[in-house]
């Protein structure tokens, strides 16, 4: 299955690893899901982007399935809802992981103000948790 054909405001981009930070989220939310914290991630890959400036991942399907156990199902993963503090106001930016045949599959970044794109640097004051099914 096609990945960006179900994302129309996302565009195919030259495969490349997550950045850092994105990195550090899913390694976050993965492991704050019991379904999902003993999964071997290995290299985790960008294969499209969304172009609203919401910076939002597509991620490219591993050769060896992620988490056998979820084959067969698509859902959430978890969440990370961020309050942060840029140019002198506070905010909340989410961070949602979700899956797909065992995969994680889209890492989406929900940020209120659209169509004001996400800000790239920010000062976190605290985050929530939540895991998905």
């Amino acid at each position: 299955m096609n990945t960006t054909a179900s994302h129309s405001s996302y565009v195919e981009v030259e495969r490349h690893l997550v950045s850092t930070e994105e990195r550090a989220w899913i390694r976050d939310i993965v492991s704050a899901n019991p379904v999902w914290a003993d999964v071997q991630l290995g290299e985790l890959y960008v294969v499209a982007e969304c172009t609203c400036g919401c910076r939002s991942v597509v991620l490219e399907a591993p050769e060896h399935v992620q988490n056998p156990r979820l084959i067969g199902h698509q859902g959430l993963v978890g969440e990370i809802d961020l309050n942060v503090r840029f140019d002198g106001r506070e905010d909340v930016v989410s961070v949602l992981l979700h899956y797909a045949e065992g995969n994680l599959s889209l890492l989406e970044v929900v940020w209120y103000n659209f169509p004001e794109p996400v800000p790239r640097k920010w000062l976190e004051l605290s985050r929530d948790y939540r895991i998905g099914d």
